[in-house]
């Protein structure tokens, strides 16, 4: 009766600490905008801005990217993105599919251009329902800064090269 009594105590005592952590509320991840400024010296802002044009033209080719805005005489170029989550690809998500979408945002200027990444949203597909993240996990939101910069990076190593022929 006095082990029973016990391990009652015991399992009360962890089925209120389990509860209680679980409805303590977590402060929400704040993703800042990703971005660089790339310095191109000797090349015009028109060229500038035909290369970027051509990258994100060769970069951005799944249904769910869209070149939203190319105005040359404004020098800017914004593109949603959409990636699916590597955890997903994997399958470790178990019939779930994650998305992060987000803006790339390319503004031009005489000799130099910045890239923008910015406003992610996340969501998950299960079972043809779609249900947005008000607060992500670190896990997404640091799956989306290595897209991130894996885009700049790529964006500045096709701005940088010479080849212009194929």
């Amino acid at each position: 009766m006095k082990s029973s009594l016990k391990l009652g105590v015991i399992v009360l005592c962890n089925l209120a600490t389990f509860v209680l952590l679980g409805c303590v509320t977590t402060q929400p991840i704040i993703t800042e905008p990703i971005q660089k400024i790339i310095d191109l010296n000797g090349i015009s802002s028109s060229t500038i801005f035909t290369k970027s044009q051509l990258w994100a033209s060769k970069t951005f080719v799944s249904a769910k990217d869209a070149i939203e805005i190319s105005d040359k005489d404004a020098g800017i170029i914004t593109i949603r993105t959409t990636f699916q989550s590597y955890a997903y690809k994997i399958g470790i998500a178990l019939g779930a599919s994650y998305y992060t979408t987000y803006k790339v945002v390319i503004e031009i200027k005489e000799n130099r251009v910045r890239i923008t990444c910015q406003n992610p949203t996340y969501e998950v597909i299960n079972q043809g329902r779609i249900q947005k993240f008000s607060t992500p996990t670190q896990a997404m939101v640091d799956e989306y800064e290595y897209n991130a910069t894996s885009i700049i990076n790529s964006f500045e190593a096709f701005l940088k090269s010479s080849a212009t022929s194929w």
